[in-house]
């Protein structure tokens, strides 16, 4: 073909892709992936030391036990005419609070695993074990290489002829295969 020696750049691009950042203040305890290593959805990249927020937790747990045997007892003495309305309302009140409190936790506990939100590769880390970082710093970025997109850098007089569905060869220059 006429095109056959033609030669420009390709860049090729993921569409998906994500730098993933820290959730929460504390120490990274392990980074189960690495520069280049795949991993698929759903796996943990990174996990946080949380043995305070799990024994907070416990200790919330506690203080709901103890305000829903509050609750019932209360519920029985207003049954009895023994207690006032006002007394069984704000033992309510502290069970609906120690609830609240924790869902809180729960929620900050599930921010101590990084997990991946789509199957992909890591495409860089700025973090290691034993690191302290804050909310929001830059853990790791990562890609969807399943599906990329070819972008061509060509010269304005191609444009002539260039069209839709046109087939062409690339060299992926890093490793020397042609697709």
């Amino acid at each position: 073909s006429a095109f056959a020696e033609l030669q420009t750049r390709a860049l090729l691009i993921a569409q998906t892709e994500a730098v993933l950042s820290s959730q929460i203040t504390g120490t990274i305890t392990q980074v189960n992936v690495d520069l280049g290593q795949r991993f698929k959805q759903g796996d943990i990249l990174i996990k946080f030391d949380c043995e305070v927020q799990k024994a907070t937790r416990e200790k919330i747990r506690a203080t709901l036990n103890a305000a829903v045997i509050t609750v019932k007892s209360y519920q029985k003495l207003k049954e009895l005419g023994s207690t006032s309305q006002l007394e069984y309302a704000q033992a309510q009140a502290e069970e609906q609070k120690a609830r609240a409190e924790l869902k809180e936790i729960t929620a900050q506990i599930k921010k101590c695993n990084i997990h991946a939100p789509f199957s992909g590769r890591v495409v860089d880390r700025t973090v290691d074990a034993f690191e302290t970082v804050t909310q929001g710093s830059e853990l790791i970025e990562i890609i969807d290489d399943s599906s990329l997109v070819v972008d061509l850098l060509v010269p304005s007089n191609w444009v002539s002829w260039l069209e839709k569905n046109l087939e062409f060869d690339i060299r992926i220059s890093e490793t020397g295969e042609t697709v």
